[in-house]
């Protein structure tokens, strides 16, 4: 007897195989999805601090502070905060820390900024750190 086709058998199992290959392919594309969720968040909690870097950084109220850690927003820097979809979307908050330079504590400022955000749940943090100038001081004064 000569027969064109497959048997219901014969058709099962390839079901079945396809179906067993569809899983760990599956689980790939999703680890992959959130990889790439992960890295855009991060990327856009970055661009916040370094937002709030900039904007610190032009600040000469910054100088007035020897040592100091303040958390945003924050009625001493009026105006400088996460941005309000960044807080509202990952439960953004921010703390700057501002710490004399050793060398010329009159001059220099490092800036910390710490940027907290949520990621399905876990609680995640970008820092990012610059030394700001006194400007004005330079101007008017020698740094030796």
């Amino acid at each position: 007897m000569n027969r064109k086709g497959f048997s219901l058998v014969q058709v099962l199992i390839a079901v079945a195989l396809l179906g067993l290959a569809y899983i760990p392919a599956s689980s790939v594309f999703i680890a992959s999805t959130r990889n790439i969720q992960s890295g855009d968040l991060k990327l856009m909690a970055t661009l916040e601090a370094q937002t709030l870097i900039d904007v610190l950084r032009m600040d000469n109220k910054i100088y007035n502070y020897k040592e100091q850690l303040i958390e945003l927003p924050n009625i001493k820097f009026p105006g400088i905060d996460l941005s309000s979809e960044f807080k509202k979307n990952f439960n953004g908050i921010a703390q700057i820390h501002i710490k004399a330079d050793l060398k010329y504590p009159e001059r220099l400022r490092l800036l910390t900024i710490t940027v907290n955000y949520d990621l399905y749940g876990n609680k995640r943090d970008v820092k990012l750190s610059t030394l700001a100038a006194d400007m004005s001081y330079i101007h008017h004064r020698s740094w030796k």
